[in-house]
């Protein structure tokens, strides 16, 4: 038995050597010695340290003996303690024995009586001293009788010689030799009995309190003992086999015990999977075989402290059933817990002395939040790592020694250079992987039970320790954990933060990986059963889900001479265990993605993750968000104010600008949230930053979705705009004499001129062309953006490690992902624009192409965007005619380069005068009469909207064209008088302006654009916006959003980039079927003609 050594120590021993003697009627000559001895006890008692403010320190056990054998490995305490008295070290170095050929009292075991110098011998259980009588010599046997004297005359039917109970058949006479010619029969020792089985070997009885019963020749327990056996089993015998360790315990003790066998017997098991995956909410085993085995035998003599070990199995058993208040194994632990005087060992409050530590008694605040840890934390270096040890114990009470925590909580096994990445300072490593159940049941062994601490070598002002490394607890949290029907831990499965749960997370000390034992079921039988019962079968099995280790970084205290930044609060370990029901699980062989394998083969995961107080962090961004939020408010509120001065406020045009603001703002906010996480994580030096511990964090989700929805609405509302847009093209072709026809037939229209169509029908394809061209290629992105991502494997940049060489395979952190891809992306596109600028600079630039065939073709484009906003690419021809042979073409561009010809444009400037300015291309902002005139003169066509031009079969064919066709010839009359005819009149209160400042950044409209049609000279070919050029950057952040989006749903950089690209794919060819078809109907092009 271990006691404190407290300065009531001397008294205690005298007490009880007192009690010992009067017991044992010692002779007077024997007093003297004894007291001597008692003193010397309690001298060496008082020596010994308080355990109160004893410092945990990592030893060895085998290191506590090395003192001359006095001091011993203490189990509960986990240190060195002292021997009492003249003890000295057992054997395992666990405890403290007599000296040789000394007793102990069974009442007050520290006392310790040298039977030799009394001239007596140590008993065999060591209890007791005795005396040798003279009769009885040493390694004699006496022949006590002879059953078979002749073996040819058996004395028994059977044919064999047999002996009374308690003795075995020995050949040997006493000379040591083997007899020829007769059997004798040797009596056993009374602590031994006769097997049926060998009739020739005495086998000792299983417990050093039983003794042989003379008339059944079994072992039986002495008087004042039961067996434990028997008490389980009750009425039940042929559940003997089956239960409890076939031990003997003190009576007294067992009464003491208020629970029956069918109370300690159940185990519960709650959110149990079972037939098809569906959830049993309670599942209850009547008669566990763990439980029926272990706990009589662990309550009884880890009463007063008796037996450490039997107080480690009591508190494994309330492991396995979860730290349940109710449960007989932890109602009963705590009552005998509660009962120590000492109730704070090594400095930590709760850990009651001499017994196992499973509870914290302080709030979990305050364990939490406590700074006690002194190491600190670095990149690189020793600190870089974070040391833990492991107490491992067997079920039976067994302590299996310290541990250094390497692979022994990872069921993934594999490289263990890998596998240890949690344990360096910053990575945030996860690793997951599928175990076989059927493995876990009949090859993984008893459950090994843990508890964790970290090393600490440092002091206080940090600088190394001189008595060795110090161990700090780590606390437990058990998600399945429940208090009644609440379960205070299961919010940390939502993500929660346990530093966010300081008030209702609960706290433990101890845990285990798998078990595969309380789910046994002893098999139900009955008093009136004769067959011996069968063994337990497993009924549920069940294993450690998930684990997560999370670290928290302490937060400065400005008044202090060491930063406390660098170190940590206790780390953490939170364990999700999962159950089910062992006849679920499929048998042989199990197909990949089969409807059985996660029946057989279940995920589980281990995670790190480090982390600080970010709320400091997040204070400053909300402050910095709400003012950008203000500016994009005031932006967005300088668009509808242009907008309205333009009178193009129209629903789908505000809508538009809305949300591309709101979308492009926050694309812009997430580039960088998450670019100050990567270079503030990934190239820090010292550890100062630590990423959020959501991934992705709540607050970035919420943006991202944010931004992807209105991007995807505003392409959605642009691409509609762009598809609405009035066009027409302009023909500026005159009649040749020669070419008039004759008078109009019957059906025909008159009065047309005779002027080829196809040089219209050109432009419109070329136009529609145009309408699915991006300056960028989608393709060319996208094969550029997997190179670098997967080919060249710098994906791995996004794994939540602060170092950005380590680019080892891990679960990504989503938002350092995203930043990952902004960085490719970006360089992928700004690559690609750089080389189309000097492509268009000094090549080709296709909407200059299209303008300069606006001059060969002799047709204008006019275009409406808004109501009285739009472009016009003036395309009249300063020849005769354009509709010529190839000949007369390259005649007239001769004419115009040797200077013989008119310049081109509206105003027929010279390029000196224009000053670089364009004079072909125009923004032209028109008055309300001439839009009003140009709406009527369709409409008098037209009053349905125009559906006459879509190309469709109608009754009246000819009607339909002889009205397209008139229709387009008023309308190209009406814009060639009432529109440029008014632009070029000498006293024309038009204007051609170059664009101001304001408008350039701002897009603002001239002062005077609604008094009359201004033209503002187009430099950079803005006629652009109403084609998908012109809204590139629009698409470029819509696909990288869309590729973010992807990849957040498959985790996958194969699949996010092949449904972007289908996705960009539909865009396009939305916008080129729907804009193709109001080409048509804007242009009084027949849609036939469009290919």
């Amino acid at each position: 038995k271990e006691q404190p050594c407290l300065s009531t120590c001397n008294v205690r021993i005298l007490s009880d050597l007192i009690s010992s003697m009067t017991r044992t009627r010692l002779r007077a000559f024997m007093w003297p010695p004894l007291i001597v001895l008692s003193l010397f006890a309690s001298i060496s008692s008082s020596q010994t340290q308080d355990l109160t403010t004893q410092a945990l320190l990592k030893i060895s056990a085998s290191s506590c003996a090395s003192n001359a054998k006095t001091s011993y490995f203490s189990v509960p305490l986990l240190s060195c303690q002292s021997c009492d008295g003249v003890q000295v070290a057992s054997s395992n170095g666990y405890g403290c024995v007599c000296p040789a050929n000394s007793r102990s009292d069974p009442t007050s075991p520290s006392l310790c009586f040298d039977c030799s110098s009394s001239g007596l011998f140590l008993s065999q259980d060591g209890n007791t001293c005795g005396r040798c009588l003279a009769a009885v010599t040493g390694n004699v046997s006496s022949v006590l009788s002879a059953s078979c004297v002749n073996s040819t005359k058996p004395s028994s039917a059977s044919g064999k010689c047999t002996c009374p109970t308690g003795y075995i058949i020995t050949e040997y006479n006493s000379s040591g030799l083997i007899s020829q010619t007769e059997k004798t029969c040797l009596l056993c020792p009374f602590n031994s009995y006769v097997a049926s089985s060998n009739p020739y070997i005495c086998v000792q009885c299983p417990d050093i309190f039983m003794h042989r019963d003379p008339n059944s020749g079994s072992c039986v327990c002495k008087s004042g003992y039961v067996k434990d056996s028997n008490v389980i089993a009750g009425t039940i015998t042929q559940d003997i086999p089956l239960v409890g360790l076939n031990v003997c315990l003190d009576s007294a003790q067992v009464s003491q015990i208020r629970y029956t066998a069918a109370q300690y017997g159940q185990q519960i098991f709650y959110d149990v999977i079972d037939v098809d995956g569906s959830i049993t909410t309670s599942m209850t085993i009547a008669k566990s075989q763990p439980l029926l085995k272990y706990f009589l035998q662990a309550a009884a003599l880890c009463q007063n402290n008796k037996k450490w070990e039997a107080c480690q199995t009591l508190a494994n058993l309330c492991t396995l059933q979860l730290f349940d208040s109710t449960a007989p194994s932890c109602a009963t632990f705590s009552t005998y817990v509660s009962a120590s005087t000492i109730n704070k060992v090594h400095g930590f409050n709760g850990w009651r002395a001499y017994y196992p530590w499973l509870f914290y008694e302080d709030t979990s605040r305050s364990v939490l939040l406590d700074t006690g840890i002194n190491r600190e934390v670095a990149l690189s270096g020793p600190l870089s790592f974070l040391n833990i040890t492991l107490t491992a114990y067997a079920l039976n009470g067994t302590f299996l020694g310290f541990q250094d925590l390497t692979s022994q909580l990872l069921l993934c096994k594999g490289d263990d250079r890998i596998a240890l990445e949690f344990t360096k300072i910053g990575n945030n490593d996860y690793r997951d992987c599928t175990i076989d159940l059927l493995s876990v049941i009949n090859t993984y062994g008893e459950p090994v039970f843990y508890e964790a601490w970290v090393n600490d070598a440092y002091d206080k002002l940090g600088n190394l320790r001189t008595d060795g490394i110090h161990l700090f607890p780590i606390p437990i949290v058990i998600t399945n954990y429940q208090e009644g029907s609440q379960k205070p831990n299961e919010a940390v499965l939502s993500g929660t933060s346990v530093w966010d749960l300081l008030d209702t997370v609960v706290l433990h000390r101890r845990f285990f990986l798998w078990d595969n034992l309380s789910g046994k079921k002893i098999p139900d039988t009955t008093t009136t059963q004769n067959s011996a019962g069968s063994t337990s079968t497993m009924v549920v099995v069940r294993w450690a889900k998930q684990i997560q280790l999370k670290v928290r970084l302490q937060q400065d205290n400005p008044s202090t001479s060491v930063n406390e930044a660098l170190r940590i609060y206790p780390p953490v370990f939170v364990i999700q265990y999962e159950q089910q029901v062992t006849s679920t699980i499929p048998q042989g062989y199990v197909s990949m993605n089969s409807a059985g394998q996660s029946l057989r083969y279940p995920k589980v995961s281990f995670s790190s993750t480090y982390s600080k107080d970010l709320s400091s962090y997040w204070r400053t961004m909300m402050i910095l968000f709400i003012v950008y939020n203000i500016v994009m408010v005031m932006y967005l509120g300088l668009k509808f104010s242009i907008r309205n001065q333009s009178t193009s406020v129209t629903v789908s045009g505000m809508a538009a600008d809305l949300l591309g603001v709101i979308g492009e703002f926050y694309f812009w906010w997430l580039v960088a949230m998450t670019g100050y996480w990567f270079c503030f994580y990934k190239l820090q030096a010292v550890v100062k930053e630590m990423l959020p511990t959501n991934n992705p964090p709540q607050e970035y989700l919420s943006i991202v979705i944010a931004a992807v929805v209105c991007k995807v609405m505003q392409i959605g509302l642009l691409i509609y705009e762009q598809c609405q847009v009035d066009i027409f093209f302009i023909d500026w072709e005159k009649e040749r004499t020669s070419d008039r026809t004759s008078s109009a037939q019957p059906g025909e229209v008159p009065d047309l001129p005779n002027v080829s169509v196809w040089r219209t029908i050109f432009m419109a394809n070329e136009w529609c062309e145009m309408q699915e061209c991006r300056h960028t290629s989608i393709e060319f992105t996208l094969m550029f953006v997997l190179f670098f991502m997967a080919g060249l494997n710098l994906q791995n940049l996004d794994s939540p490690q602060p170092d950005v060489q380590n680019l080892t395979p891990t679960q990504p952190n989503l938002a350092l992902r995203f930043f990952v891809y902004f960085i490719w992306y970006a360089i992928v596109v700004a690559f690609q624009l750089i080389v189309v600028k000097l492509n268009y600079h000094f090549l080709q630039d296709p909407l200059d192409t299209f303008a300069d065939l606006c001059q060969l073709s002799n047709i204008s484009t006019f275009i409406l965007d808004e109501y009285l906003h739009g472009y016009y690419i003036h395309g009249r021809s300063v020849h005769a005619h354009t509709d010529v042979n190839m000949l007369k073409m390259q005649t007239n561009f001769e004419e115009e380069n040797q200077g013989k010809a008119p310049s081109r444009g509206l105003t027929n400037k010279s390029q000196e005068e224009l000053q670089g300015n364009s004079d072909q291309v125009f923004e032209m902002y028109i008055t309300d009469k001439l839009r009003d005139s140009y709406q009527q003169k369709r409409s008098s066509f037209f009053p349905t909207g125009g559906v006459a031009a879509r190309g469709g079969r109608s009754a009246d064919q000819k009607n339909r064209v002889a009205t397209m066709c008139k229709a387009h010839h008023q309308i190209n009359e009406y814009l060639q008088v009432n529109f440029v005819g008014d632009i070029e009149a000498p006293d024309s209160k038009c204007e051609i302006l170059e664009p101001s400042l304001l408008h350039k950044v701002f897009g603002f409209p001239p002062r005077t654009a609604r008094e009359h049609t201004v033209l503002l000279r187009d430099n950079n070919n803005n006629f652009s916006r109403v084609l998908l050029y012109g809204i590139e950057w629009q698409l470029l952040t819509f696909d990288f959003l869309v590729l973010v989006t992807w990849d957040l749903i498959f985790h996958n950089v194969y699949f996010a980039a092949l449904f972007t690209y289908g996705t960009s794919l539909v865009v396009v060819k939305v916008r080129s079927h729907f804009g193709s078809k109001n080409v048509a109907i804007k242009t009084l092009v027949d849609e036939r003609f469009l290919i």
